[in-house]
């Protein structure tokens, strides 16, 4: 059984570069790209204003909820700012997560959205896993540093 803010194998993913040049991570198909933390931390302000205002934007009461729960179990390796997070709840129901995702799929939603940082798109997403939060993600392309600090939300999609 799965437990919450645990990655299944199968949802891992394999960062292409690293953060300081265009030549391949120190990464292996299949590793495991968090870096658990020995303690989990409450939300950076920034990280908090992301996650909450995507949460808000959502409508999804049941979310925002779990956003002002979360903690931060883990730390992407790639260098992105993304973290996993962890929640105790209130799941949110898989027919709900089946009529908002973008898929049909009733275990899998997300919550985005865009906003350029010196013409450089950055992408802002909350992950939903089985009715849990399990990440956000801050991106803003392979080998592309950018701080939470930066980004800002645009237009949010729930899909």
């Amino acid at each position: 059984m799965k437990q919450p803010g645990e990655i299944p194998d199968e949802d891992r993913v394999t960062p292409r570069y690293s953060t300081d040049s265009d030549e391949p991570a120190a990464f292996l198909p299949g590793d495991y790209v968090w870096h658990d933390l020995a303690v989990p931390r409450l939300l950076s302000e920034a990280e908090r204003h992301l996650a909450e205002g995507l949460a808000a934007a959502s409508g999804i009461a049941r979310l925002v909820r779990q956003v002002g729960q979360a903690r931060v179990v883990g730390e992407c390796r790639c260098g992105c700012p993304s973290v996993r997070l962890a929640v105790d709840g209130p799941v949110i129901d898989a027919d709900t997560v089946r009529g908002l995702s973008g898929s049909g799929r009733d275990d899998y939603l997300s919550v985005s959205a865009r906003s350029p940082v010196d013409d450089q798109p950055v992408e802002v997403t909350l992950h939903v896993l089985d009715g849990l939060v399990e990440e956000l993600e801050i991106f803003a392309g392979e080998g592309v540093v950018v701080s939470p600090e930066w980004a800002g939300l645009g237009d949010v999609v729930v899909s």
